[in-house]
């Protein structure tokens, strides 16, 4: 059993001891590889669903038809559009290193990146396990890479592990969800989960919810309760 690759970013990291998750059946643990693989699935519709940000090309009316001249010019989303590079990069790279590994269908080619990402997630959605445990593999102009990297000509070439790759996946689903802006604020409430055997400072709730739970162990309470019995938690540690 190791630590979890994903440091603090952890689902499971524990703010009282700074340490992530134990990781029992390769480098990431299981609420990770679970958090990643349903956010992995989703990324089709990430894809598709930032489109609707761009806007269309100058002089065509939302009919297909040639608009009228001197319109005014129609800002560009660089950042939805850098976002959906490093989305169909990121899948087609990962998914074409699977594909080679498994010995399945080779990706297709000259098709439009959405049907490359499409094609993509086929290949990871089951098998996000298999690639967090893939060890490092030389990847060219990783979209995010670290300090290990090298130069030849015009190419940066880094060495990345499987793992690494679930989770920049998995960071590119969030990514997309804060852009398209279907992300509900999330809150820390001060005290510890009251619940037997937890005791951590993980209390969370959501903007506008009348439910309080704890990140870590997953129980929950009301705010009321929170209110009655939290407060009162956190003024017998205040006069300790």
């Amino acid at each position: 059993m190791t630590t979890c690759l994903a440091a603090e970013h952890c689902r499971t990291y524990d703010k009282t001891t700074n340490a992530a998750g134990t990781a029992e059946r390769g480098p990431l643990c299981d609420a990770d590889l679970a958090h990643a693989a349903s956010g992995i699935a989703m990324l089709v519709h990430d894809y598709r669903d930032l489109e609707q940000l761009i806007p269309r090309p100058l002089g065509q009316r939302s009919d297909g038809q040639p608009g009228r001249g001197g319109e005014a010019p129609i800002p560009l989303r660089l950042d939805v559009e850098a976002l959906q590079r490093e989305i169909w990069w990121l899948a087609t790279a990962w998914a074409e290193v699977l594909a080679d590994r498994h010995r399945l269908s080779d990706p297709p080619l000259r098709i439009r990146a959405g049907f490359a990402v499409e094609w993509a997630v086929r290949i990871l959605r089951p098998r996000v396990e298999q690639l967090a445990r893939i060890t490092n593999v030389q990847m060219a102009s990783y979209p995010r890479p670290d300090d290990a990297t090298t130069r030849f000509r015009s190419v940066t070439l880094t060495y990345v592990p499987g793992a690494q790759g679930v989770l920049d996946l998995s960071r590119a689903h969030q990514r997309a969800r804060s852009v398209l802006g279907l992300t509900e604020p999330i809150y820390e409430l001060p005290g510890k989960c009251r619940s037997r055997g937890c005791g951590r400072p993980q209390l969370r709730v959501k903007d506008g919810s009348d439910t309080v739970w704890c990140d870590y162990c997953g129980s929950v309470m009301t705010r009321d309760d929170y209110d009655r019995y939290g407060n009162l938690f956190l003024r017998v540690e205040a006069a300790a």
